[in-house]
């Protein structure tokens, strides 16, 4: 029981639910194109932090994964990733994941 609710509460699983709620949030809900390159977009912070509890997860993890994206050169795509990794943490907090957003 525990082992999957900690699955449930990885940074990745959180995204998912995240980008679901956001798909279906009616008027204010993201458009097709714009979920299509949110996913892509948080997919890239997946990459090095999306196994990890999100409880777990410390500023220098998000910082890492942001500058793994600048060193490729993709700097208005490190940015976006960073907003939308800011806006699930707030998910996380907003549904008792989380304490506080790091």
């Amino acid at each position: 029981m525990r082992a999957r609710i900690q699955a449930a509460d990885t940074f990745a699983a959180i995204c998912d639910e995240y980008c679901e709620t956001r798909r279906r949030g009616g008027s204010k809900g993201w458009a097709p194109a714009t979920a299509k390159r949110s996913e892509y977009l948080l997919s890239l912070v997946c990459g090095s932090i999306g196994k990890f509890p999100i409880g777990e997860i410390e500023p220098p993890d998000v910082l890492t994964a942001i500058r793994r994206i600048e060193g490729k050169g993709k700097l208005e795509s490190a940015r976006r990733s960073l907003q939308l990794a800011g806006a699930v943490f707030c998910y996380a907090v907003a549904t008792a994941r989380l304490a506080s957003d790091p």
